[in-house]
């Protein structure tokens, strides 16, 4: 499994690397206006414990809400048996500093990607990665998530099977700009497709 959990980091990063460069805007989706559309959101709070890095947004501890919503006749970009991965895709959420904990800081991206993968016997995975602009710096946003197995069902855009909760034990997001990264756990929370 280990070598499967290498191989969707591999084809993330060529996926993200592919949807910045030429072809950034093609689109896969059919028009929302004809097909259903899921809302895939993940929202809670972040542990107050930094796992790795420095912080420097002061997000350890506060809450985030994300969510993206995807036409179910969007095609993956690649996929394999029980696994596919989805580029060019619209995110929206929040995130609370510490810093001015009184003014949730926007994000917003059209170049999410997300993976979706379902063929280790005990748990599925999710991991999105959202390029942001936050103070006119350039952010990557990665989130990983271990689901318990059968969350979901297919690797196609669907509505998941149940709410998946988010804690330490399955959920870290990183944040980077270039070479400085942090890592947090989320210490409480949801995962839903609906």
């Amino acid at each position: 499994m280990l070598y499967f959990a290498k191989k969707m980091r591999l084809v993330a990063v060529a996926a993200v690397v592919a949807a910045g460069g030429a072809g950034a805007g093609r689109v896969y989706a059919a028009s929302a206006s004809t097909t259903p559309s899921v809302t895939y959101t993940a929202s809670g709070r972040f542990s107050p414990t930094v796992a790795s890095g420095n912080d420097i947004f002061k997000l350890a501890g506060e809450p985030f809400h994300i969510s993206l919503a995807v036409s179910e006749a969007t095609a993956p970009h690649t996929h394999g048996t029980g696994w596919a991965t989805y580029t060019s895709l619209s995110a929206k959420g929040t995130v609370t500093s510490s810093l001015i904990p009184q003014s949730p800081v926007p994000l917003s991206s059209t170049h999410a990607f997300m993976a979706l993968a379902l063929g280790n016997p005990k748990y599925d995975v999710v991991e999105l990665i959202v390029p942001v602009v936050v103070v006119k710096e350039k952010i990557t946003i990665t989130a990983k998530i271990t689901a318990p197995h059968g969350s979901f069902t297919k690797w196609t855009i669907a509505p998941f099977s149940s709410t998946v909760k988010l804690s330490a034990a399955n959920a870290t997001v990183t944040y980077a700009n270039g070479a400085d990264s942090t890592t947090l756990a989320i210490a409480s929370g949801s995962l839903t497709a609906q």
